[in-house]
């Protein structure tokens, strides 16, 4: 970690104070502000000690909201206190490690039949500007995601779609029939119609073994600068019998907070 220089607001004197009615307020709010400063100038710092190593920030967050850079200046309300700075640093390397990760957790939440579901996962090269295609069919499994590592770029989108098999709308759910899952809308009339919700509002689900996958990864702090997305995809020329709508794992570098 770099070593900063952090250089807080000057303090009012005992003099200067004495006649005011409201010392301890204004001395709280110069406390709330020296560490709001502190938080942007070590940031800040730190920042700049990364791109003299040639490791260059993805994302920029201050207070959980995406900026562009870190502003320091005077800050005049308890609303704009910074208590919190975040950087990412995101590489495209990441994006085929974490399609391997995502590539086992599938083959080992796959239930086994005849055991060729585990080796029909078919990798996809997309682009972030349109999530709806998944892009060009890369090959299958490990081999697949291992042949991506010189064609992946900032703005490449890695798709893990499947099984193809012509039973392979069984095994999107382990166990058979779905995880069960417990969720709630608001109690309108159209909406029990509907889902046949409870009078409650909730309603019973299923979810596939691809949500189960991509909550897993996105909750690791490894893959922070990564983003997760469970979409289903037509796929037309696939082997599944009956509904041609395959679940997919899409994996992207995070796009919120993205300096470029």
């Amino acid at each position: 970690m770099a070593t900063c220089d952090i250089k807080l607001r000057k303090h009012p004197t005992k003099k200067a104070t004495a006649l005011r009615s409201h010392l301890l307020l204004d001395m709280e709010k110069i406390l709330l502000q020296d560490v709001s400063d502190a938080v942007l100038q070590v940031a800040d710092c730190e920042l700049r000690e990364q791109e003299g190593l040639n490791n260059k920030a993805t994302n920029l967050f201050i207070n959980n909201r995406p900026v562009t850079q870190f502003q320091r200046g005077r800050l005049s309300s308890a609303k704009q206190y910074t208590f919190r700075a975040r950087m990412f640093f995101g590489q495209t390397t990441q994006l085929v490690d974490a399609a391997l990760e995502a590539m086992q957790l599938l083959r080992t939440l796959t239930r086994i039949k005849t055991g060729a579901a585990v080796q029909a996962y078919h990798i996809f090269l997309g682009n972030t500007a349109n999530t709806s295609n998944p892009g060009q069919d890369m090959g299958i499994g490990i081999s697949g995601i291992i042949g991506l590592r010189e064609l992946v770029t900032e703005n490449s989108m890695i798709s893990i779609i499947g099984p193809n098999t012509i039973y392979g709308r069984k095994l999107y759910w382990n166990p058979a029939g779905g995880k069960t899952l417990a969720k709630r809308l608001p109690t309108t009339p159209k909406i029990k119609v509907l889902l046949k919700g409870t009078k409650t509002g909730g309603y019973r689900g299923s979810a596939t073994i691809h949500r189960d996958v991509k909550r897993r990864m996105s909750r690791s702090t490894k893959w922070k600068a990564l983003s997760f997305g469970d979409p289903f995809y037509v796929m037309p020329g696939f082997k599944i019998i009956g509904d041609k709508r395959v679940p997919a794992i899409s994996i992207m570098l995070k796009a919120s907070g993205r300096l470029n």
